[in-house]
């Protein structure tokens, strides 16, 4: 009540809220697994479309893949660059159609050069500057499942440059054609249309 009084939204235009169900997959598993690139993944929307399922949430579409490389996110070569995702994006929106991009907020994962050349110093840290925050995902294989063979994430601090970074992510993604994101931000998971 407290929230809603202090911040009134208006949901009640939101194309998100009228949706009653949406499709999700995964199409590059983190341990370098290519499920499907931005084509078949199309042709999966299709096919949904076919039961009435007019979103759909795209999971695993960025650099590295699920779980890599976070938080650069921009649209993996392997699967179709970003002229991939853009077609993507016109030929879902083409059919009446919605997709859903999924990201993380906060995430950073620490083995990438970018992450050892600029992102350590912004990573959540206690008093004494450790991060108490290992993290590590796995989607694909047991080892993975038991934290032997994926990449360790921590969470960043959300300050102005982190923000700049991924603000500029994801107003490209929107450019690009993007509706909405589905955002992960520590363990919760939020929804954001345009």
């Amino acid at each position: 009540d407290w929230f809603r009084s202090h911040f009134p939204f208006d949901k009640s235009s939101s194309w998100l809220r009228r949706q009653t169900a949406w499709f999700s997959s995964i199409i590059y598993q983190p341990e370098d697994k290519i499920i499907a690139d931005y084509k078949t993944y199309d042709q999966w929307c299709r096919d949904a479309e076919q039961y009435g399922i007019r979103c759909h949430e795209l999971i695993g579409w960025d650099k590295g893949g699920l779980e890599r490389d976070y938080p650069e996110y921009i649209p993996e070569e392997k699967l179709g660059g970003r002229e991939g995702y853009r077609a993507l994006q016109r030929s879902i929106k083409s059919r009446g159609s919605r997709c859903l991009t999924f990201v993380n907020y906060n995430i950073l994962d620490s083995a990438t050069d970018l992450y050892r050349r600029e992102l350590k110093p912004y990573t959540h840290q206690d008093q004494y500057g450790n991060t108490p925050n290992g993290m590590a995902w796995g989607e694909s294989t047991l080892i993975a499942r038991k934290s032997l063979s994926v990449h360790r994430h921590v969470l960043s601090s959300v300050i102005p440059p982190i923000k700049k970074l991924l603000e500029g992510h994801f107003l490209n993604l929107v450019r690009d054609g993007a509706d909405g994101f589905q955002i992960a931000h520590q363990r919760a998971h939020v929804a954001i249309s345009q």
